[in-house]
């Protein structure tokens, strides 16, 4: 924020890359979650979009599919194929959720808002 030397970057936390998770769309098909960062920290993107950076693939949301298992978008993608887009969208009412020391049960986002 202030020009420091930091171990990682901090994700925007807004918008449709602003959290840490696997964006598929023209221009953007990683095997590596990623997310739009602050403070131009990470890799620069376009002058339209910002800068960006890899983040940790634990944090990333999961939702449970119909087989009960827990799942990212990457791993719906691999393990449904061409319907793995279609049903991590359907499943966005099972996000998988963590208890945290402080009792509160967080979907990954939240937790990363509070903790990071």
């Amino acid at each position: 924020e202030t020009g420091q030397a930091v171990s990682g970057c901090r994700c925007e936390g807004t918008g449709a890359n602003g959290h840490c998770s696997y964006h598929f769309h023209f221009g953007s098909n990683e095997k590596k979650p990623w997310c739009r960062t602050k403070f131009n920290c990470g890799f620069p993107g376009s002058m339209l979009k910002g800068s960006w950076d890899y983040c940790d693939a634990r944090g990333v949301e999961r939702r449970r599919a119909e087989d009960g298992k827990f799942y990212t978008a990457l791993e719906f993608r691999d393990h449904y194929g061409g319907k793995g887009k279609e049903l991590y969208q359907n499943a966005k009412p099972w996000v998988e959720r963590r208890v945290a020391a402080d009792g509160v049960a967080y979907i990954a986002r939240d937790f990363r808002a509070y903790y990071v």
